[in-house]
């Protein structure tokens, strides 16, 4: 039976070789970290958030894009728009509407119809208030704004001039200031609402 070693009194014991944290001759000590679990764990994690991060930004970027690209779209269609929608000849009535819907929501094709019918003719039969003083009224879109826009539907605001002629006499002139709403139908822009203030 061997003696089991003993230390020199004063002496402290070495680490036995399982137990050390030298690192192992020749191996760099970042490569012992790389090799590390934890290490693993917060590259991973870094990658996820840097991912994270710029797909974030970049959602923000392009919806940026497609608002502005909207607004733009929606505003120029307006303006091609209005002075078909807000103008109007007491000869050709019939004629002008059925131009103007084209323009229009089928939503607000309904509420413009109606009140462009009451132009035609009112209740009682009678002709209505264009053909009773054989008004002319020319719309010209002065300038027009963004509001406010998604991907598929904007809010404009226009300024325009209508010109009224009635019974032949001189016309009278009047600006117009309106909020637009617009709304996307597949490659084109529709009016959805006009208010005026």
């Amino acid at each position: 039976m061997e003696a089991e070693p003993h230390s020199e009194p004063g002496t402290v014991p070495t680490a036995s070789a399982a137990t050390t944290t030298e690192p192992m001759p020749g191996v760099p000590r970042w490569k012992g970290l790389l090799a590390s679990p934890w290490v693993t764990v917060a590259v991973a994690l870094v990658t996820v958030l840097v991912i994270a991060v710029g797909g974030y930004f970049w959602f923000q970027n392009n919806r940026h894009d497609e608002q502005v690209d909207a607004g733009q779209e929606a505003s120029a269609a307006a303006e091609r728009a209005l002075p078909f929608v807000l103008s109007y000849d007491y000869r050709q009535l019939p004629a002008d509407r059925s131009r103007a819907v084209r323009y229009l929501s089928p939503q607000y094709q309904k509420e413009y119809t109606a009140t462009f019918d009451k132009l035609i003719a009112s209740t009682d039969g009678r002709p209505g208030p264009a053909k009773q003083t054989s008004a002319v009224v020319k719309a010209t879109v002065r300038s027009v704004g963004v509001v406010d826009s998604e991907s598929d539907v904007a809010k404009v605001i226009v300024f325009i001039d209508q010109a009224t002629t009635k019974d032949g006499g001189t016309p009278k002139f009047s600006l117009n200031r309106l909020t637009v709403s617009m709304v996307r139908s597949g490659n084109s822009w529709l009016v959805d609402n006009i208010n005026s203030y």
